[in-house]
């Protein structure tokens, strides 16, 4: 396509009603980042609104004429990017130049299957669990200022706390019951998610709960704890030590594992099983056990590629996790975490414990199906390991 042809399809494109958002990425500069452009609505009319996210840490913005909107785009892109992505309700579309400025296109928009959008005005309000108002915990870890505004460096934290809690307040709703919860977030790093977790229980829900946060870095911890107090969260508690040194004394209620890295995802996982927790939120990242199980040969040589068959491995890794976790006793849910133009990381693994017992054709259909898994790509994962008596292999 030229630059006229492609111009003309983002034009089809934002008057089909069915546009959500374009993504600008793979930056010609160092102090780019990445860009994004969303439709809102102005007193003056519609208009394109372009931010683009530097390194270091700032967020530029400005608004764009609609009728300009498609010819800004291209102009934006050929001069600070190497892609454009269409991000519509029908699908996507992909946008990319080379040096010469000559455009390749990949167009999976189905138009006549898209649902219609509704475009924002530009000062309307999202609606989150933890409003962008002022929250003394998140001011001391530096997500918003003491105002409540949160730092342009940390809008996509602030989103990841707000998209975790929904999830947070779904598992809690299927919790048969609510009295004396004891949560643990283990692996918990810098305690984001922790205190936010602590907040959403005790402070929103109004629930008695005691939450644990542990990890290996005893600065880290003292200075969470240091902000715990500060803020008045006294049943919120960090300890340094790793995984192996929990000892609860209490039920566990809910378990997450949220930067867990390779394999010190599954001790958390093969811990909370053994815990009896009702809930599993697990943010699994660093998969590089089965990378190195794979056999380069194996399926035809078809993962003799490095890079490809690491992506298969996260696949294959969290896949077998689901099964594992699915014999013990748990409905398993994949699920998005966080905005892919944020990261790749994004799947979350969310585990309720079901009150029903597999019954035995069904798991045994589901042993069969993991163990020919396992032998098909010749890996041996460590959940499995550290939960055989639970799975009886």
């Amino acid at each position: 396509m030229d630059k006229k042809q492609v111009c003309e399809l983002i034009e089809q494109i934002l008057d089909s009603g069915a546009f959500k958002r374009a993504v600008l990425s793979r930056p010609k500069q160092k102090q780019t980042l990445r860009a994004d452009a969303r439709l809102v609505m102005l007193k003056t009319g519609q208009v394109l609104q372009l931010a683009s996210y530097q390194a270091d840490g700032k967020a530029l913005h400005r608004n764009v004429p609609r009728e300009q909107a498609p010819q800004e785009l291209i102009a934006w892109m050929l001069a600070q990017f190497k892609q454009l992505n269409l991000i519509t309700t029908g699908g996507d579309c992909q946008i990319m130049a080379n040096s010469q400025d000559v455009f390749h296109v990949v167009n999976h928009i189905r138009l006549d299957q898209a649902q219609k959008t509704q475009v924002q005005a530009h000062d309307a309000k999202k609606s989150y669990i933890l409003p962008e108002a002022p929250t003394p915990f998140l001011n001391l870890l530096g997500v918003m200022d003491p105002q409540g505004r949160v730092y342009d460096k940390k809008r996509a934290k602030f989103r990841q706390i707000n998209r975790f809690l929904e999830y947070v307040r779904d598992a809690v709703d299927k919790l048969p019951d609510k009295s004396g919860l004891c949560v643990y977030d283990l692996c918990c790093g810098k305690a984001y998610l922790t205190f936010a977790l602590y907040y959403y229980l005790v402070e929103v829900r109004k629930l008695d709960a005691v939450v644990y946060g542990v990890d290996r870095k005893q600065d880290v911890m003292d200075h969470c704890a240091q902000i715990a107090q500060q803020v008045g969260f006294d049943r919120l508690h960090f300890s340094c030590g790793d995984i192996e040194s929990v000892r609860p004394a209490q039920r566990v209620d809910i378990v997450a594992a949220l930067h867990a890295c390779d394999t010190a995802t599954d001790v958390a996982l093969a811990h909370a099983v053994k815990w009896n927790a009702q809930v599993i939120l697990s943010a699994p990242c660093c998969q590089h056990e089965l990378a190195g199980q794979m056999r380069a040969d194996a399926q035809n040589g078809l993962w003799k590629q490095p890079l490809l068959r690491y992506r298969m491995a996260q696949l294959l890794t969290d896949a077998l996790r689901t099964q594992v976790l699915e014999l013990c006793g748990y409905a398993v849910s994949a699920v998005e975490f966080i905005d892919p133009d944020q990261t790749d990381k994004n799947l979350l693994l969310r585990a309720v414990r079901t009150a029903k017992i597999l019954p035995r054709a069904k798991r045994e259909a589901l042993m069969n199906s993991y163990l020919e898994n396992t032998a098909r790509y010749g890996v041996s994962p460590t959940l499995a390991v550290l939960l055989r008596d639970r799975l009886e292999m």
